[in-house]
């Protein structure tokens, strides 16, 4: 796992390296890095962008960044910053389309090294020198078990689960996907159904919900659990509970380990268990990690591909990832 220590050390060292700490040979005197982000529209998207700007401010490189509306505005403001000067590249584009773009293929020919975070590309003729990114499917398998092993105890015959999807991300299907698969594993389980957010936003999500929980019968049973699959989803999904006074859902899980959310596990009563798979923005610090590396040494990751692992966090080990620093 990679923990915010962690990053303010290695960003402290590269520093020291750079001004000549080390007897090892730069291959730059002033490494300019380029980071790219895609629209900042979710919490964890504008937290991600934080990190990076944050990691490089304390670097001494010279840099530039730039977020985008869409993959047109990327690939024009990625161009915009190859005339001014680029040594490496990290992108957080809008979706793998962006690595079909010419102004990539044009990275690729300068011989710019390309680090990825969240997407990576598709085709074959596009080099990439790193690709980080969360493990949807290990959060969606252990958000299932979580549930699955919380409500075994539970009286009830049969439970249910609610699902909160975002259609437009796939990241939210692979989650989906990976959870419905290890529910199979709890044959008193079922599927209530699937309430859709347009995005991974909790002011969406109150929409949605409240939307859904007034669309249904009055005298419908309320789901045993809800897997919102995301923090800011499950903290919309909250507010509702809260504001209508809902009773019956005993178990939410997100996704993200956002600060407020896991500030919400550390007060949570044993009433309402809540829950979150660790997929947290400061992997980008990761991206810029590989690209100090790269720019000062011309060193390479061992592994182009790097997953960074999922874990659930309870109440039982919140105190473990809470950071009241935190951007996100």
């Amino acid at each position: 796992m990679w923990r915010s220590s962690h990053y303010y050390i290695s960003c402290l060292l590269a520093v020291l390296l750079l001004l000549g700490a080390c007897e090892k040979e730069l291959k730059y005197d002033t490494p300019v890095l380029v980071v790219s982000f895609n629209t900042l529209n979710t919490n964890f998207k504008k937290a991600a962008a934080q990190n990076a700007i944050s990691a490089i401010n304390s670097l001494y490189f010279g840099y530039s960044y730039s977020s985008s509306a869409d993959i047109e505005d990327q690939a024009v403001r990625i161009d915009s910053m190859l005339a001014l000067g680029c040594d490496a590249l990290v992108v957080m584009p809008q979706n793998s389309d962006l690595f079909s773009a010419d102004v990539i293929k044009r990275v690729n020919e300068l011989g710019i090294p390309l680090i990825c975070f969240g997407e990576k590309p598709d085709v074959d003729d596009v080099e990439y020198a790193a690709f980080v990114t969360g493990d949807d499917a290990s959060a969606g398998l252990l958000a299932a078990a979580f549930i699955g092993d919380t409500l075994k105890r539970s009286a009830t015959a049969t439970k249910s689960v609610l699902l909160m999807t975002v259609p437009s991300e796939k990241t939210s299907h692979e989650r989906i996907s990976a959870f419905r698969y290890r529910l199979s594993d709890y044959p008193d389980f079922s599927i209530l159904g699937k309430c859709e957010v347009s995005s991974y936003d909790r002011a969406e999500a109150k929409k949605s919900f409240s939307a859904w929980i007034h669309a249904r019968h009055e005298s419908a049973r309320m789901p045993d659990a809800i897997y919102a699959q995301d923090d800011d989803v499950a903290l919309g999904v909250l507010d509702v509970i809260e504001s209508l006074a809902l009773e019956g859902v005993t178990v939410i899980v997100g996704c993200g380990g956002s600060k407020e959310f896991l500030s919400r596990i550390k007060n949570s009563s044993s009433d309402l268990v809540l829950a979150s798979a660790y997929y947290t923005p400061e992997m980008m610090n990761l991206c810029i990690d590989i690209a100090t590396n790269i720019l000062l040494y011309g060193e390479y990751p061992d592994e182009k591909d790097i997953l960074v692992e999922s874990a659930i966090i309870n109440k039982a080990n919140v105190d473990e990832y809470y950071n009241e620093a935190s951007v996100y």
